[in-house]
Formats: structure tokens, sequence, C-alpha cells
């Protein structure tokens, strides 16, 4: 059962933003509308502690799901339904001042690429 930020999949998006500039005028932009392991992971542990055993099922599930089929290529990030995150593309409309109109995430290259998480 879908809860707030949680889809119906047991996957938790970090927050419900796009396109919001890292810093001003720095090139890049968060967009943070992606499950990232590290955060179901965290979740889980807290919904444990507040015994809310649904969503640490959920996050349980989501990760289980994840390291199953990735294994050791598991990503540092999905979308809630336990896809691939999509490269950075430009969007045509106007984005937050001082950011850019940028959708999806850079993550998984930054990750291949050596760069910390």
């Amino acid at each position: 059962m879908p809860r707030g930020l949680t889809s119906s999949s047991g996957g938790m998006v970090a927050a419900a933003t796009s396109s919001l500039p890292e810093r001003a005028r720095a090139g890049r932009n968060y967009d943070y509308r992606y499950a990232w392991i590290r955060d179901q992971c965290y979740a889980g542990q807290a919904a444990a502690i507040a015994g809310t055993l649904p969503l640490l099922d959920d996050a349980v599930r989501f990760v289980s799901l994840r390291l199953h089929a990735d294994g050791a290529k598991l990503s540092p990030a999905y979308t809630v339904d336990g896809g691939q995150v999509p490269d950075q593309r430009q969007l045509e409309l106007p984005g937050y001042p001082g950011g850019f109109d940028l959708v999806g995430n850079w993550g998984e290259q930054a990750v291949s690429a050596g760069c910390p998480g």
C-alpha cells in the first residue's frame, strides 16, 4: 500500500523535488524523485525503531529485490518501481533561478566514474 512518498513496490523517494540547484550557478541540480538504496536502509532502520513494521517490510523488500536482481552491480538509486534512473536531460521549461531545467540524475555515472556517492 502506498504511503506518503513510498510506492506500492516499497520504493521511497528521497524528496518530491526536481531541478533545484545544488548551489546557485554551480551547473548542477538535484533530482531526488528516486529511491536511494542508502536512504531506504536508513528509513527501514527508523521504521524498525518506531515499530512501523509495514514500512520496514517495504524498505527491506525493495532493497532485497534490488540486491537479488543486480548483485554486485547494485546502483545507488532506482525509480520507485525498481527501474534504472534515467540520465539527466534538459526540459523545455524555465528552471529555478540560478538552476537549470534538468530531470534525471547522474548518480550512477558518478559512481561508475569512481566519484564518492
